[in-house]
C-alpha cells in the first residue's frame, strides 16, 4: 500500500502508550499496510476507516474490534496473510482441547491424567503452531 496511509496512521497513533498500541494492534496494522497492494480498494477503505477512529481523543473499542476483525478476515481470504502469533495460538488451543479430551477420558485409569495430558496437549499444539508459523513466515505470509 502507499506510504501515505502509513505516515498518516503513524502520525495519528504516535501519542498512544504501549498498552494502547498493543490493545489496538498498531504495529500489526502498520506491517499489514506494507504488504497490501495499493490498488486493493476494499482493504484500503478498511484501513482508512480504522485510521479515522484514531482522529478522536477516545477510540470506540467495539467499533475498532469489528473493523479490525473484518480486515483480518478479508486479508486472510484474499491474500492468505495471518497476524503474527495467531497460528501458534490457534494450534496451542487445539492442543489444549485435545489434552483435556484425552485427560478426561483417561481419568478413571490415572487420576492425574488430566493435568498431564493438558500440559502435553498445550506443548504439542504450541510446537506444531510454531512450526506452521515458521513456514508461513518463510512464505512471507505474516504481518
Amino acid at each position: 500500500m502507499n506510504n501515505d496511509f502509513k505516515h498518516t496512521f503513524i502520525s495519528n497513533t504516535k501519542d498512544l502508550g504501549d498498552k494502547e498500541r498493543e490493545k489496538y494492534q498498531i504495529d500489526h496494522i502498520i506491517n499489514l499496510s506494507d504488504k497490501i497492494k495499493a490498488d486493493d480498494k476494499d482493504i484500503s477503505k478498511m484501513l482508512y476507516s480504522i485510521n479515522d477512529l484514531f482522529l478522536d481523543e477516545t477510540v470506540d473499542s467495539k467499533i475498532f474490534k469489528k473493523l479490525y476483525d473484518q480486515l483480518r478476515k478479508t486479508v486472510d481470504e484474499r491474500y492468505g496473510f495471518k497476524q503474527k502469533d495467531s497460528i501458534r495460538n490457534h494450534y496451542a488451543g487445539l492442543g489444549l482441547l485435545f489434552g483435556v479430551s484425552l485427560g478426561v477420558s483417561l481419568t478413571s485409569i490415572i487420576t492425574s491424567s488430566l493435568a498431564i495430558f493438558l500440559s502435553l496437549g498445550l506443548c504439542l499444539g504450541s510446537v506444531i503452531g510454531m512450526k506452521k508459523e515458521k513456514e508461513a513466515e518463510e512464505k512471507d505470509l505474516l504481518y
